[in-house]
């Protein structure tokens, strides 16, 4: 609901012809990515553009849909959205909602281009021709979250020819490894997972399976939150 009352805020308040929906954990450079659009979309009405993913939904048919981080939208495809909000599926993730939507309304996905920067930035090189990255650094690489911070201004700095010195260099890219073995990933639900496990040797069976299905509810509250792709 969050996602569709700023679409409609964006139509209501803003004169343009497309919109690139991303994420905190992103970085945008503006200008490859006006070239991205004038260079292969400037005349296509129903744009629905980005990286394309596969999941299922809750009644596990294949849901292809473009991935939250970065999906560009053109001013006519956001209006068939906030047109037909009333058959958005809420009980999947914003992102594979808005593609189930756009298929049966038979706006296919575009595949767009995203580089990952993958964990520590300092040890890697960077492809500076991209319009969009993504420098999310917990799910798959097991970095502290806290560290996106330096990976987006690192980033930054690259993009803009600012030169860093190998010992700063040297410093974070160990700073990145050392704080790997303090990252402990996602520690309430370790514990919560723990307790569970716990409930399930001390409680008799029929008592355990109740509770069970009451904590269900509070297991796919946690998933939406904490597991993404």
């Amino acid at each position: 609901m969050k996602n569709l009352l700023a679409f409609e805020y964006a139509i209501n308040n803003f004169d343009f012809d497309f919109l690139f929906r991303t994420t905190t954990t992103s970085y945008v450079n503006l200008e490859k990515l006006k070239n991205f659009i004038v260079e292969n979309f400037i005349d296509h009405e129903n744009l629905y553009c980005g990286k394309i993913m596969e999941t299922y939904d809750l009644e596990k048919n294949k849901q292809n849909f473009i991935s939250g981080a970065g999906i560009l939208l053109s001013k006519n495809t956001i209006d068939h959205i906030i047109k037909n909000k009333n058959k958005m599926d809420f009980r999947l993730w914003d992102d594979v909602g808005i593609g189930k939507l756009l298929g049966e309304l038979k706006i296919n996905p575009t595949d767009g281009k995203r580089h990952d920067i993958q964990g520590n930035i300092f040890k890697q090189a960077v492809d500076i021709d991209q319009y969009h990255y993504r420098c999310r650094i917990d799910n798959h690489y097991g970095y502290p979250r806290f560290l996106e911070y330096y990976v987006i201004k690192y980033l930054d700095m690259i993009i803009k020819g600012i030169s860093i010195n190998k010992l700063t260099n040297n410093l974070m890219k160990y700073l990145f490894e050392i704080s790997k073995f303090f990252y402990i990933q996602y520690p309430i639900w370790k514990l919560y997972s723990f307790l569970k496990s716990f409930l399930k040797l001390l409680l008799p069976k029929k008592i355990y399976t109740v509770l069970k299905q009451k904590l269900n509810r509070f297991n796919k509250k946690f998933n939406l939150k904490y597991f993404k792709y």
